[in-house]
Protein backbone atom coordinates (compact mmCIF):
# COMPACT_ATOMS: atom_id res chain seq x y z
CA UNK A 1 0.00 0.00 0.00
CA UNK A 2 1.34 3.67 -0.81
CA UNK A 3 0.01 6.85 0.07
CA UNK A 4 0.35 9.67 -2.42
CA UNK A 5 -0.89 12.83 -1.89
CA UNK A 6 -3.44 11.45 0.97
CA UNK A 7 -4.74 8.86 -1.30
CA UNK A 8 -3.83 5.61 -0.66
CA UNK A 9 -3.23 2.56 -3.67
CA UNK A 10 -2.74 -0.68 -3.67
CA UNK A 11 0.32 -1.59 -5.53
CA UNK A 12 1.02 -5.31 -6.50
CA UNK A 13 4.68 -6.02 -6.12
CA UNK A 14 5.78 -8.88 -7.11
CA UNK A 15 4.37 -11.48 -9.60
CA UNK A 16 6.39 -14.76 -10.02
CA UNK A 17 3.68 -16.75 -12.49
CA UNK A 18 1.77 -13.61 -14.35
CA UNK A 19 2.13 -9.97 -14.96
CA UNK A 20 1.69 -7.20 -12.38
CA UNK A 21 -1.79 -6.09 -11.66
CA UNK A 22 -2.49 -2.30 -12.11
CA UNK A 23 -2.41 -0.52 -8.98
CA UNK A 24 -6.45 0.34 -7.51
CA UNK A 25 -6.81 2.92 -5.53
CA UNK A 26 -8.52 3.17 -2.55
CA UNK A 27 -10.86 5.53 -0.40
CA UNK A 28 -12.57 4.81 3.00
CA UNK A 29 -16.62 4.84 3.13
CA UNK A 30 -17.98 4.74 6.51
CA UNK A 31 -14.53 3.12 7.78
CA UNK A 32 -14.33 0.56 5.14
CA UNK A 33 -11.78 0.16 2.28
CA UNK A 34 -13.33 0.75 -0.78
CA UNK A 35 -11.74 0.26 -4.22
CA UNK A 36 -12.26 3.88 -5.88
CA UNK A 37 -15.04 4.04 -8.07
CA UNK A 38 -16.67 1.19 -6.29
CA UNK A 39 -20.23 1.39 -5.50
CA UNK A 40 -23.56 2.17 -6.46
CA UNK A 41 -23.94 3.78 -9.89
CA UNK A 42 -26.65 5.77 -10.78
CA UNK A 43 -29.05 2.51 -11.54
CA UNK A 44 -28.34 0.17 -9.12
CA UNK A 45 -27.12 -0.72 -5.37
CA UNK A 46 -23.64 -2.27 -4.11
CA UNK A 47 -23.48 -5.61 -3.83
CA UNK A 48 -22.39 -5.51 0.06
CA UNK A 49 -25.35 -3.22 0.64
CA UNK A 50 -27.58 -5.82 -1.29
CA UNK A 51 -25.96 -8.39 0.95
CA UNK A 52 -27.04 -6.44 4.05
CA UNK A 53 -30.98 -6.02 3.37
CA UNK A 54 -30.73 -9.74 2.28
CA UNK A 55 -29.45 -10.68 5.59
CA UNK A 56 -31.76 -8.22 7.21
CA UNK A 57 -34.92 -9.20 5.66
CA UNK A 58 -34.10 -13.39 6.68
CA UNK A 59 -33.47 -11.58 10.22
CA UNK A 60 -36.99 -10.36 10.71
CA UNK A 61 -38.65 -13.49 9.66
CA UNK A 62 -36.19 -15.39 12.00
CA UNK A 63 -37.74 -12.90 14.72
CA UNK A 64 -41.48 -13.17 13.74
CA UNK A 65 -40.88 -16.82 13.63
CA UNK A 66 -39.33 -16.57 17.40
CA UNK A 67 -36.40 -18.27 16.15
CA UNK A 68 -33.13 -17.61 17.81
CA UNK A 69 -29.94 -16.81 15.93
CA UNK A 70 -26.37 -17.45 17.55
CA UNK A 71 -24.09 -15.10 17.74
CA UNK A 72 -21.40 -17.42 17.17
CA UNK A 73 -19.81 -17.55 13.37
CA UNK A 74 -18.15 -20.44 14.19
CA UNK A 75 -18.73 -24.10 14.95
CA UNK A 76 -21.86 -26.77 14.25
CA UNK A 77 -25.19 -24.05 15.26
CA UNK A 78 -23.85 -20.43 13.91
CA UNK A 79 -26.00 -17.69 12.64
CA UNK A 80 -25.03 -18.42 9.07
CA UNK A 81 -26.35 -22.24 9.63
CA UNK A 82 -29.71 -20.90 11.16
CA UNK A 83 -30.53 -18.52 8.47
CA UNK A 84 -29.73 -20.65 5.62
CA UNK A 85 -32.82 -22.81 6.72
CA UNK A 86 -35.30 -19.82 5.31
CA UNK A 87 -36.31 -19.88 1.86
CA UNK A 88 -35.89 -16.27 2.12
CA UNK A 89 -32.45 -16.40 2.40
CA UNK A 90 -31.16 -15.35 -0.97
CA UNK A 91 -29.24 -18.85 -2.57
CA UNK A 92 -26.02 -16.64 -4.17
CA UNK A 93 -24.94 -16.48 -0.57
CA UNK A 94 -25.09 -20.01 0.41
CA UNK A 95 -23.52 -21.92 -2.97
CA UNK A 96 -20.07 -21.54 -2.13
CA UNK A 97 -16.90 -19.97 0.31
CA UNK A 98 -17.48 -16.46 -1.33
CA UNK A 99 -20.77 -16.04 -0.47
CA UNK A 100 -20.80 -17.30 3.13
CA UNK A 101 -17.93 -14.83 3.08
CA UNK A 102 -20.31 -12.22 2.05
CA UNK A 103 -22.98 -13.11 4.86
CA UNK A 104 -20.36 -13.02 7.14
CA UNK A 105 -19.22 -9.81 6.08
CA UNK A 106 -22.80 -8.31 6.13
CA UNK A 107 -23.38 -9.71 9.80
CA UNK A 108 -20.19 -8.12 10.35
CA UNK A 109 -20.70 -4.93 9.27
CA UNK A 110 -23.64 -4.74 11.03
CA UNK A 111 -22.65 -5.59 14.05
CA UNK A 112 -19.67 -2.53 13.49
CA UNK A 113 -22.68 0.12 12.81
CA UNK A 114 -24.55 -1.21 16.11
CA UNK A 115 -27.27 -2.30 13.89
CA UNK A 116 -27.17 -5.93 15.34
CA UNK A 117 -26.50 -6.62 18.96
CA UNK A 118 -25.41 -9.59 20.72
CA UNK A 119 -27.92 -9.73 23.57
CA UNK A 120 -26.83 -12.87 26.32
CA UNK A 121 -29.76 -15.13 27.91
CA UNK A 122 -31.01 -17.48 29.68
CA UNK A 123 -31.80 -21.47 27.94
CA UNK A 124 -34.71 -23.04 29.48
CA UNK A 125 -31.79 -25.17 31.16
CA UNK A 126 -30.24 -22.31 32.61
CA UNK A 127 -27.27 -22.09 30.29
CA UNK A 128 -26.14 -18.66 29.14
CA UNK A 129 -26.46 -18.12 25.13
CA UNK A 130 -25.87 -15.12 23.07
CA UNK A 131 -27.91 -14.40 20.00
CA UNK A 132 -27.92 -11.49 17.19
CA UNK A 133 -30.89 -8.94 17.52
CA UNK A 134 -31.69 -6.21 15.30
CA UNK A 135 -31.90 -2.70 16.21
CA UNK A 136 -33.90 0.03 14.73
CA UNK A 137 -31.40 1.24 12.40
CA UNK A 138 -31.36 -2.25 10.68
CA UNK A 139 -35.08 -1.89 10.18
CA UNK A 140 -34.41 1.44 8.61
CA UNK A 141 -32.46 0.35 5.97
CA UNK A 142 -34.39 -2.65 5.01
CA UNK A 143 -37.31 -0.23 4.34
CA UNK A 144 -35.19 2.18 2.61
CA UNK A 145 -33.94 -0.55 -0.04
Amino acid sequence: MTDKDGFISVVHEKANLSARAEPVSVEFKQGIPMPSGAGAGSDGITQALFDQVSIVRVLKVAHKADITVPAVMSGPSTALHVLEAFPEYPSELKRNRTGKERARAAITAFKREGRLVVDTFKTPSRNTRERLVLTELADLLCDSA
